[in-house]
């Protein structure tokens, strides 16, 4: 079990690594990735914007101006 304190660290880590801190062989992390990412796809679901970015968002794009989401997938709750 991954301790929370241990996230900042194993997100910063090759799979190699992470395979060997979870002493997990890597054909099997390799299995897992894509029920890593189906599991992923089904939880962006709950994630919600801060409140008025959808407004901003609309109005750059209404102005030509081009923008990306730059995500640290952290668990801090704002």
């Amino acid at each position: 079990m991954i301790k929370i304190e241990e996230l900042d660290e194993m997100r910063r880590m090759s799979i190699r690594e992470r395979s060997e801190k979870l002493n997990v062989p890597m054909y099997k992390m390799l299995m897992n990735i894509p029920q890593f990412y189906k599991r992923y796809r089904q939880a962006i679901q709950e994630i919600h914007l801060f409140p008025k970015m959808k407004y901003v968002l609309n109005e750059l794009g209404g102005k030509g101006i081009q923008t990306a989401i730059i995500s640290s997938n952290s668990e801090e709750k704002y």
